[in-house]
């Protein structure tokens, strides 16, 4: 049975200073298989800090620096493969933030297909037998912050020529296929953006097959790549009035702009880069690495702190490197 805890933002100025947080080498710590235990010993004076009543998980190398106020942590898990993925969600703003997850050997694998779904018999999961994707409310928030199941394909947008929004996974269905318990957590609604059509299935589809094959599924055929962990952050831009495209017919926001922040870690140490997209079509020759900054850029563009629980100095070497086509080409394996 899964299990998943919220946790409140409170962020207690009085408690944060002197601590470092945790760069713990477990699944989302720093560790070259993602499955054991450290802590660090670098100064760490960005970290985010573990108080009463926040998660212990948010000093995972996935996570951003999390917000004040009106915004939730929610922790995905399930008892066969731990951490799922987490999101912050703004209660106020009625949108997810970010979702963030890491890829390591234990749960880089297929045990399961998006199309069981869809299958003549039905799926019994979560209580209920489908008979498609099981796009749901998430059952751990309030459903009147979160966007209904039909509130993306009943929306339009005229003005820029959108006759309805479809639901756009941050966390991509594709990347969590372990398990059915962990590939149908993706489909709730609080791990959805509206996304425009062509936008979801082009260039953003085309970003997230690229991530995957960062790391590969088969680990015993590719054992280069067994040790490595990767990290990842994606959402849409929530927090500038300037970097909202709109609002869905009951208000939800539509982002103007969404993000990806990806960091790898193996015995070389860390390597990390980003992925920043207007909300548009896009022609299918359009390259991705036109779309590529550092850390630094991102974290400008979005308000965000990446990476933050990274000692300072990796931290501050992963964020400035200069992107280049002989970098992403070298180091990423990005041609195009």
């Amino acid at each position: 049975m899964k299990r998943i805890k919220i946790y409140l933002l409170m962020l207690l100025a009085a408690l944060t200073v002197g601590s470092c947080g945790s760069d713990n080498d477990g699944p989302g710590g720093g560790g070259d298989n993602g499955e054991t235990g450290g802590g660090i010993v670098n100064t760490n004076t960005n970290a985010n800090v573990v108080t009463p009543g926040m998660p212990d998980e948010i000093t995972r190398l996935e996570f951003p620096k999390v917000k004040k106020g009106t915004s939730e942590v929610i922790v995905h898990e399930t008892d066969q493969y731990g951490i799922n993925f987490c999101i912050e969600f703004d209660t106020s703003k009625k949108s997810q933030r970010w979702s963030c997850y890491a890829v390591y050997k234990s749960n880089n694998l297929k045990g399961w297909n998006r199309n069981n779904w869809r299958s003549k018999e039905g799926v019994l999961w979560n209580g209920k037998t489908w008979y498609k994707d099981p796009f749901q409310i998430d059952p751990e928030i309030p459903a009147n912050v979160q966007p209904g199941v039909s509130e993306f394909s009943s929306s339009s947008m005229p003005s820029e020529g959108i006759t309805y929004f479809q639901r756009g996974h941050i966390v991509a269905s594709e990347d969590r296929i372990c398990s059915k318990d962990v590939n149908g957590q993706t489909f709730y609604m609080t791990n959805m953006q509206p996304q425009r059509g062509e936008f979801n299935g082009g260039i953003w589809a085309d970003m997230e097959a690229k991530i995957r094959n960062f790391l590969t599924y088969n680990m015993s055929t590719q054992a280069t790549y067994a040790n490595d962990t990767m990290y990842v952050c994606k959402g849409g831009t929530i927090d500038k009035s300037e970097q909202i495209l709109g609002y869905t017919k009951n208000r939800f926001i539509v982002p103007k702009y969404f993000f990806a922040a990806v960091m790898i870690k193996n015995k070389s140490g860390h390597k990390a880069i980003g992925f920043w997209f207007e909300h548009k079509d896009y022609p299918s020759t359009e390259k991705l690495s036109a779309h590529i900054v550092n850390i630094a850029k991102l974290e400008e563009l979005t308000g965000i702190d990446f990476f933050c629980n990274l000692p300072d100095d990796e931290e501050k070497q992963i964020e400035n490197v200069n992107i280049t086509p002989s970098y992403l080409q070298t180091v990423w394996k990005i041609t195009n």
